[in-house]
């Protein structure tokens, strides 16, 4: 096996985002691994997972995959925020036990 390959195929280092165009700073397939030329993409409920959502938080009665991509897609991760709060609320805590004093 050499660098760049693995058992499922040739791919790069990096990810680039996925755009139609592509360009010098991402885009196209070229970053994606295959198998056998084939992408396999994230379901919704994998996508749900990965921003920190309950099983099932996109579903709407007689909602598409695609209205369910786009509302993952235009929220934010549930764990990212949780992270920035907690430590947004450290802070203040300290801030506030220094003025006291």
């Amino acid at each position: 096996m050499t660098f760049g390959q693995s058992e499922f195929g040739n791919y790069k280092e990096g990810c680039a985002t996925l755009r139609a165009e592509g360009g010098d700073n991402g885009g196209g397939s070229e970053n994606l691994v295959t198998t056998k030329n084939l992408v396999r993409r994230l379901t919704p409920l994998e996508c749900e997972r990965l921003q920190g959502f309950p099983d099932g938080w996109t579903i709407i009665e007689k909602s598409s995959d695609s209205a369910r991509y786009k509302a993952l897609g235009n929220s934010v991760a549930i764990p990212c925020v949780d992270f920035i709060m907690q430590g947004i609320a450290c802070f203040l805590r300290k801030f506030k036990e220094e003025t006291e004093e």
